[in-house]
């Protein structure tokens, strides 16, 4: 799916319009059992308002008159109130900055969307059941009161910044707490139910197998979801099991499905597999040995980084028409001259994908073994081992020979500074 792209509508009705399904599912009950085009969709009381993959709309659902809580306190108004004039219940219809809910989509602005929906639904008394849909009463259906209030989209930041999203959130106990336990134990009794009986063991294979979907990257939900599927038509086996109303429909195992495969995916990280590192090492090994492999994965990473930081220097002087030597090469890269001049293989190789006449190439593989030794000293002066006994024997009349009288006079300063006629020895 493409990035979304805004689109400005003129009204909140025109709004649900165009962010509809292209073939929602309607009917004239709450079972959706059609699948219509859309302009065709709106005939029906009841449609599908919200995309399988983007949503749009935060609709609840009232089974009481309502008050108009943004009238006489800090709460925002809703866009569309349709309403049913015979038993007065209706759907809230909040605009929101579309949230894709896709099997590849970001868990994080879904878990917050659905902070924000469960805060505003105790607020205002909605139906616990009702989940927003995908079924709602259409807007603008003449069977249907609709009264459209404002156009305003919101964002989620914008209504989690209402006071009841915060007084909502005090009210929640901690995450690690055993609120359901109670709950769980007590399902776990009842697995007379082929529905416990089935999330039960859905949720088993799960936990063990979510691991290895997940590392073959964000986009494995799909995968993930087909596995648990058809461990699920393996499970449905509840006619031999003596259960009087024999195996679950289709739509059973599939609903379970997606509620367990999404859960999980979005919130179970936890592995049974041991911690072996990014190199995955046998934990039998001796830690000394698997200190030495580690450092010799590090080292060759360092020397692929340091590869690459040369070749893109040697690249860079090229298209400069700078000359390329060690010292260019250091200061284009950053790394030091003695470091450069250890990867000739790097240079040679990087020149080698050059479009370079071969008289302007510099030739690093044939000089001397001591021009090399030379090369390794960094930003120094290269001294000379002085032979003090011949020194001792000849004088100082040696040293000199070949220089001036001028130069004769600088070099024994150099050397001797404060021993114009020679160390004392």
């Amino acid at each position: 799916m493409g990035a979304y792209v805004p689109i400005h509508y003129p009204s909140a009705l025109s709004r649900a319009f165009g962010e509809a399904p292209y073939f929602p599912r309607c009917s004239y009950n709450k079972t959706a059992v059609f699948s219509r085009p859309r302009h065709l969709a709106f005939d029906y009381p009841y449609m599908q308002v919200n995309r399988k993959d983007l949503r749009s709309w935060l609709v609840f659902d009232l089974d009481h008159a309502g008050d108009w809580l943004w009238e006489s306190e800090q709460f925002p108004a809703p866009n569309l109130i349709v309403r049913d004039p015979k038993s007065g219940s209706s759907h809230w219809f909040y605009a929101i900055e579309p949230v894709r809910t896709g099997p590849d989509s970001r868990p994080a602005p879904q878990r917050f969307m659905k902070s924000v929906y469960r805060a505003m639904r105790s607020r205002i008394g909605a139906d616990i059941d009702y989940a927003g849909g995908p079924v709602a009463k259409t807007p603008g259906h003449p069977q249907w009161e609709t009264l459209e209030l404002h156009s305003h989209i919101y964002s989620l930041g914008e209504l989690a910044d209402f006071p009841f999203f915060d007084d909502y959130q005090s009210q929640q106990p901690p995450p690690w707490s055993n609120k359901d336990c109670d709950t769980l134990d007590q399902d776990r009794s009842q697995l007379e139910s082929r529905h416990v009986s089935l999330f039960l063991s859905l949720q088993r294979i799960a936990f063990s197998a979510v691991w290895s979907f997940r590392c073959q990257g964000p986009r494995a939900f799909p995968r993930f979801y087909d596995h648990l599927l058809s461990q699920a038509h393996g499970l449905n086996r509840f006619s031999t099991m003596g259960y009087a109303k024999g195996n679950l429909p289709t739509s059973s195992l599939k609903s379970t499905v997606k509620s367990v495969s999404r859960w999980v995916w979005d919130n179970y990280y936890a592995s049974s597999r041991p911690n072996t590192g990014i190199m995955n090492l046998d934990p039998s090994l001796p830690q000394k040995e698997r200190q030495r492999l580690s450092a010799l994965r590090t080292h060759a990473l360092r020397a692929n980084a340091t590869k690459q930081r040369i070749g893109t220097a040697v690249r860079s002087l090229y298209s400069q028409g700078s000359k390329i030597s060690f010292s260019a090469i250091a200061r284009e890269s950053g790394l030091c001259r003695q470091t450069v001049s250890k990867y000739r293989d790097a240079i040679t190789t990087a020149l080698s994908t050059l479009d370079q006449p071969s008289e302007s190439t510099p030739d690093l593989a044939t000089r001397s073994d001591q021009q090399r030794k030379t090369e390794l000293v960094n930003f120094g002066a290269h001294q000379v081992t002085t032979n003090w006994a011949l020194l001792t024997a000849e004088g100082f009349s040696g040293l000199t020979q070949g220089f001036s009288d001028g130069e004769d006079e600088t070099l024994s300063t150099v050397i001797f500074p404060k021993c114009r006629s020679g160390p004392d020895l």
